[in-house]
């Protein structure tokens, strides 16, 4: 949703949006409407890194399903996982 844009504005911070990724289209909705990023990824496993501007501040939120224990069923077999490994991975490329 962008709540770090909100935060470094209410902070009185200077910032440039460079990019971000979300795949539920309300959230995307209302990223493109509060923030103006010039950027979207619809899927951030399905990017290529190396295309993906780099950054001062980078800000990713993990989908918490997979890390529960209310998912204990799921949780080892879960893809949602894996955005912890693509987050690393950009973070390591730029």
């Amino acid at each position: 949703m962008g709540t770090e844009c909100f935060a470094l504005r209410a902070l009185g911070i200077d910032y440039e949006h460079v990019f971000c990724s979300e795949m539920d289209e309300h959230a995307v909705r209302f990223l493109r409407h509060n923030h103006k990023c010039p950027k979207y990824y619809h899927d951030m496993t399905d990017r290529d890194v190396q295309e993906v501007p780099a950054c001062d501040l980078y800000v990713c939120s993990f989908p918490c399903q997979p890390w529960s224990v209310l998912n204990l069923k799921k949780r080892h077999g879960d893809t949602r996982r894996a955005v912890v490994d693509y987050a690393l991975e950009y973070i390591e490329t730029h």
